[in-house]
């Protein structure tokens, strides 16, 4: 008897086999409220940098790779909120999914968007965080360390806005606010200061 070849797995035949796995539960009927697996943490890792590197290929410095990646997402993660931007598969925000439910439901806030682009960039080996301001502003966008300088651009809209664009600049209308970096793994910092104009 012949033996058939054992198939290698890539991250994206991975994450197709779980959604259809995980949509055939959903719309039987039977509500899943979280993922919470390791597994799915590093199923959502994999889809997010075969995404990246995918369209960072042939770029080969840091600029152009932040500005590919966010151009991507402006352009075709359109603007929504939740419950309009639904996922079959990734149901929930817990353990690093929100990138992956963006992906795959094609749509997101400024929240989601700049949480999908610091995990994109992240994943490719530029260091980039989601800034977020409140309570007066309600908004998000990026920073991404380029060439040991961080650069604010905002990619949330359906273009990229802003790159290079000073802290105190993007800032000067919102000055109450409180401004805060956070990390892909969730791990935050306050970063009001840098964006409060100089006196």
């Amino acid at each position: 008897m012949k033996r058939l070849k054992k198939k290698k797995w890539s991250a994206s035949d991975k994450f197709i086999l779980i959604l259809m796995i995980l949509a055939a539960v959903y719309f039987s009927g039977v509500e899943v409220l979280a993922i919470y697996s390791d597994t799915i943490h590093a199923v959502c890792q994999d889809y997010v940098f075969e995404k990246a590197s995918g369209l960072t290929k042939s770029y080969d410095n840091e600029t152009n790779k932040t500005k590919v990646i966010a151009g991507w997402v402006a352009e075709n993660i359109k603007w929504g909120e939740l419950p309009h931007c639904k996922s079959a598969f990734w149901v929930s925000a817990k353990n690093g999914s929100v990138p992956c439910r963006t992906l795959d439901a094609g749509c997101g806030a400024c929240g989601e968007k700049s949480e999908l682009i610091s995990a994109m960039l992240n994943s490719i080996g530029i260091e980039a965080v989601r800034i977020d301001a409140s309570p007066c502003w309600g908004h998000a966008w990026n920073e991404a360390r380029i060439n040991n300088e961080w650069t604010l651009f905002d990619a949330t809209g359906d273009t990229v806005q802003n790159f290079g664009t000073t802290r105190q600049k993007f800032a000067e209308n919102h000055t109450l606010c409180n401004y805060t970096a956070y990390w892909p793994n969730g791990t935050s910092f306050d970063v009001t200061e840098k964006y409060k104009p100089s006196l």
